[in-house]
């Protein structure tokens, strides 16, 4: 089972007034949905509010194949928003409107597997009232021998709270065997844009393997054993809103059970080129269209 954990919000996403579209949204929502296409077993780990738009949300997971047994339903908050504005390199900057739950003890977590995956990050994962209850969750995910990814998608609205959020980037970093992160995520962190200055960055901090994805210069993937490259996917982009969830979605679906228990033991898996291949594929395409996830038509033209 794969298990995705944090905020779900929705996107209004607009280049002008007369251009506009709505869709559910949150990093780690976004690679359930792919997931979900895909056909594999996930589920999303998060509170929503029982508002028309919430509804709207859980119709929507259903449809897509996402598990909305962990999501606690409240009628005490409002359906968060993310204005993203699309600029002239079709990159998105961001405007939040989030309600927080009154008590993160209510959500809901479920019982873990050796096997499991678990991929956490984005605002949730350094939200100072959630870090009890997901600490003691990754805790026992690990203890169980579940595979813990980390994406920080780290945005530069953070950086005036580096200081204060650094510790608790630190122990996310510290729980995870694989940290999957972007180079705009190392630059607004740890001011680092090399990506070898990375990797040394993140295996200085506990973690085994690093994904770090580069945009148009593709991803490399960085372990004790060595690492790999692949470059990127010459593409006229629509959107690049979604493109690294669902290129950590095209990871997670090209990890075997093998390569799952291999990395848990700090062990080398046989076939990251093919896994960044993939990966990345799925990443490009996903910037060909206003969708945040991978495409039906994609996945059904692949069939």
């Amino acid at each position: 089972m794969i298990y995705t954990v944090g905020e779900i919000v929705l996107d209004i996403i607009t280049r002008n007034f007369d251009d506009m579209r709505a869709k559910p949204g949150g990093a780690m929502l976004n690679t359930a949905i792919t997931l979900g296409r895909l056909g594999l077993p996930v589920n999303h780990i998060s509170y929503l509010s029982v508002d028309q738009n919430g509804r709207l949300i859980l119709d929507f997971l259903s449809e897509n194949n996402v598990g909305a047994n962990y999501i606690y339903l409240s009628d005490q908050i409002r359906t968060n928003l993310a204005f993203a504005h699309l600029d002239s390199d079709f990159k998105a900057h961001y405007t939040f409107y989030k309600d927080d739950l009154s008590d993160y003890s209510l959500l809901k977590f479920p019982n873990l597997r050796k096997g499991d995956v678990i991929l956490y990050g984005s605002s949730f994962a350094i939200n100072q009232k959630v870090q009890g209850v997901l600490m003691s969750f990754l805790k026992r995910a690990k203890d169980a021998g579940a595979l813990l990814i980390y994406d920080p998608n780290f945005r530069v609205s953070y950086r005036s709270k580096l200081n204060e959020l650094m510790p608790t980037i630190d122990k996310a970093i510290q729980m995870a065997h694989i940290v999957k992160a972007s180079d705009e995520d190392m630059k607004y962190m740890f001011n680092v844009e090399d990506p070898d200055e990375a990797w040394q960055v993140i295996s200085q901090k506990g973690a085994k393997v690093l994904v770090l994805t580069r945009g148009r210069e593709g991803a490399v993937q960085y372990s004790m054993q060595g690492s790999t490259r692949v470059n990127g996917c010459a593409i006229q982009s629509v959107s690049t809103i979604g493109a690294g969830d669902t290129f950590t979605a095209g990871m997670i679906s090209r990890l075997t059970e093998d390569d799952i228990n291999h990395i848990v033991n700090d062990e080398p898996i046989n076939d990251w080129l093919s896994v960044l291949k993939v990966a990345n594929e799925f990443a490009a395409q996903v910037c060909l269209s206003y969708e945040n996830y991978l495409s039906w038509d994609y996945i059904k033209s692949q069939k």
